[in-house]
């Protein structure tokens, strides 16, 4: 049976574990409003240009088009983008993450297809390493303290020049999704070649100078670009609302550990009082007799 010291010194333990989870809390849930406020305004232009995209490429010749709409005619290597976090204790969000990236890479490579990996975040490239250290190309190490529109189109430019020198033929990203505080979804999505949704609806009567082609050529890289940084901002927001969730948890663990202890304690300070107290009778009655 534990000493009462013992049970003092892991007690207040547990108080200071459950102070440092509650502060955590408190700042991932902080953190978590600002980047499902950037992620719920970054959408509706991330939609928008997609919808353009796929309204400029239904009313074309794809054989005339630029090489990320029509694609390459035989893949041979595809390259995935992963997003993970840069810090732990956000239960199961890396996990979730490796473990689509493991099923999709088996997947590629039951078509025969070669994959290199670029990870975004420490946490998925530590998870990611041990099995696949020889297909990771590049990593991007602490993403968050850097990451904006500006860095996401560069990275896209080196993609989309590699895409169009044929050394890659397919791009892929792999991120957790935001659904709510509660869910968040490992999404896989190609990025190039585009995908284009066939749309039922008739061709609107628009002009376009100088064509629909040099159009696409433009939007395209930023279609791309933007896609890189919304699907960061997803990322983000779900990292945030993991951690918020798993530090509420900790913190009901420790109260209930607390409490826990906390009756341990006063039972076995109880007992050790009834026995001094059964002592001295004893001493007294001796005495007496």
């Amino acid at each position: 049976m534990p000493s009462l010291k013992s049970l003092r010194t892991r007690i207040a333990s547990v108080k200071n574990t459950k102070k440092i989870t509650s502060t955590m809390k408190m700042v991932a849930a902080a953190k978590m409003r600002r980047a499902v406020l950037a992620c719920e305004n970054s959408r509706p232009f991330a939609e928008g240009i997609a919808d353009t995209v796929s309204s400029l490429a239904t009313n074309i010749d794809k054989a005339d088009s630029s090489i990320l709409l029509k694609g390459h005619a035989e893949v041979k290597t595809t390259k995935v983008l992963v997003f993970g976090s840069d810090k732990g204790l956000c239960g199961g969000f890396n996990a979730q993450l490796v473990k689509a990236t493991e099923l999709h890479i088996e997947q590629l490579k039951q078509q025969g297809i070669n994959v290199e990996l670029i990870t975004f975040g420490n946490k998925a490239r530590d998870g990611l390493k041990e099995k696949f250290a020889p297909i990771i190309v590049k990593s991007h190490l602490d993403f968050s303290k850097k990451a904006n529109f500006a860095l996401c189109k560069e990275i896209a430019d080196e993609l989309i020049a590699e895409f169009e020198e044929g050394k890659i033929q397919q791009i892929h990203l792999i991120y957790n999704k935001f659904v709510n505080v509660l869910t968040q979804e490992a999404t896989v999505k190609q990025l190039a070649p585009v995908e284009v949704e066939e749309s039922s609806a008739p061709a609107s009567d628009v002009i376009l100078e100088p064509s629909a082609n040099k159009v696409l050529d433009t939007l395209l890289p930023r279609f791309v670009a933007s896609n890189i940084y919304q699907c960061y901002l997803e990322s983000f927001a779900s990292e945030q609302a993991c951690r918020m969730t798993a530090m509420e948890g900790s913190t009901k663990n420790a109260n209930d550990v607390i409490n826990k202890l906390s009756l341990e304690y006063n039972r076995q300070r109880q007992a050790n009082i009834t026995n001094e107290l059964v002592e001295i009778i004893s001493g007294a009655q001796a005495l007496n007799n």
